[in-house]
């Protein structure tokens, strides 16, 4: 509405029994047209501030914005003796600046709480969330097979949703603080792991023995769906094995100690990789070696070694 059409909306309005009233408006029509709004906020309507030029706020520098603010805010004040309380920002366009020109600050109060809120959510969601609930939707889950869409299978469905989803897991992986993470997941691993992968299911039937390393983007599942059912086994790293990137140690696999499984290979259901040696392929097959930087790290004895 424009100041100009005061009078006549006033008179309106007035027919219902004087209902309070907001005007909005930009500060050199308040000083052009004084006279009305003083007798409109003499009359109790509510008079708050639309900038000096109208502009789309989000699209000026931060001085551009403070002025047209503060200005606005200072010629209304010349005219009603009191700073505007609420302002509307013109065709609603308005971010974090916006918000501090217009209170000369960040609401110390509010700002504080929802900052603090906003973080306690974060860490309850991502970081607490699923170390509190892993072991319960895990617990009493035992190797065998199970028909698919049954209680144990949702359960595994919902740690999937927790870990993949919800965990920092993906931060994690790669840091010294995968291992402890997994732990308190229900895993077992031992020192000195380097774990670079998040896809990992059912942590309680995990287990990693020390001074392994699992590459990028390896799978290390004990639990699968395949003709109906859900089959579910232990997955065992011995201490020094090497899983490669994007490599798949299905339900049961196990290597043992100083056992390497190439990149992008599979280690099948059940299959069993004997200490030392080495498998690559689709399935994977016995080889010689793995690629010479691989075979070189797990020929550097480890801290167990010396």
């Amino acid at each position: 509405m424009q100041v100009r059409h005061l009078p006549r909306q006033r008179g309106v309005l007035c027919r219902s029994d004087h209902p309070p009233a907001t005007f909005f408006l930009i500060g050199p029509h308040a000083q052009r047209y004084r006279a009305d709004v003083l007798r409109e906020y003499r009359a109790g309507d509510a008079i708050g501030e639309h900038t000096v030029t109208h502009p789309h706020l989000t699209r000026l520098p931060l001085a551009r914005i403070e002025y047209e603010i503060g200005t606005g805010a200072r010629q209304i004040v010349s005219v009603t003796g009191r700073r505007p309380t609420l302002f509307r920002p013109p065709f609603g366009a308005w971010d974090a600046r916006v918000y501090a020109a217009h209170l000369g600050r960040l609401p110390g109060g509010s700002a504080l709480v929802s900052a603090l809120a906003a973080l306690a959510g974060y860490l309850a969601v991502r970081w607490i969330a699923p170390v509190l609930l892993a072991r319960p939707l895990a617990h009493g889950i035992r190797p065998g097979r199970y028909p698919l869409w049954g209680v144990t299978y949702l359960r595994l469905w919902a740690l999937d949703v927790l870990l993949l989803g919800l965990s920092p897991m993906r931060v994690l992986s790669g840091s010294a603080l995968m291992g402890p993470y997994l732990r308190l997941l229900g895993a077992r691993v031992g020192p000195r792991t380097t774990v670079v992968t998040s896809m990992i299911g059912l942590p309680a039937l995990l287990r990693i023995g020390p001074d392994a390393a699992i590459g990028y983007g390896a799978c290390l599942r004990p639990w699968q769906v395949a003709d109906g059912w859900v089959t579910i086994a232990p997955i065992s790293i011995g201490a020094r094995a090497y899983v490669g990137a994007n490599a798949v140690c299905e339900p049961g696999a196990e290597l043992g100690a100083g056992a390497g499984l190439g990149e992008q290979s599979v280690a099948g259901a059940d299959e069993v990789i004997a200490s030392g040696g080495r498998r690559a392929g689709l399935p994977a097959r016995p080889v010689e070696a793995l690629a010479p930087v691989v075979e070189s790290m797990l020929a550097t004895p480890g801290p167990a070694d010396r």
